[in-house]
């Protein structure tokens, strides 16, 4: 657990610049950033340490192929079902997906590390 202390912290300095940027200035594009905008960017990184193992594997490369996966399939549905693609609208609506994705496999892999420390 003690390798979970520096992404904490990372995360919490993340969402601090961000907060502070969003009152200072007033750009339209820090306006609309969330807290969670940011978190496929830094679960990414928690997730390599909470499931590395004494061997040095980590899942990391199984969630993001699965994640790209998802990009995939989301991108032809796009395409398939409007015949044309948005890029704007569908960049926005993946890293939505995203956002949900790293924080149902941040849940689970910290609920597997609990259990297999004790």
């Amino acid at each position: 657990m003690q390798a979970l202390i520096k992404p904490a912290l990372f995360f919490i300095i993340i969402g601090l610049i961000i907060i502070i940027s969003k009152r200072v200035t007033k750009n339209r594009i820090f306006q609309r950033l969330n807290f969670l905008d940011s978190f496929p960017i830094i679960g990414i990184w928690i997730v390599h340490v909470i499931t590395m193992t004494n061997h040095g594997f980590s899942f990391l490369p199984v969630f993001v192929l699965i994640w790209m996966i998802m990009g995939i399939i989301f991108l032809i549905y796009r395409v398939v079902s409007e015949g044309q693609l948005r890029p704007k609208l569908f960049l926005i609506n993946f890293w939505r997906a995203s956002d949900i994705y790293w924080i149902i496999i941040f849940i689970l892999s910290l609920i597997i590390k609990i259990i297999t420390i004790h």
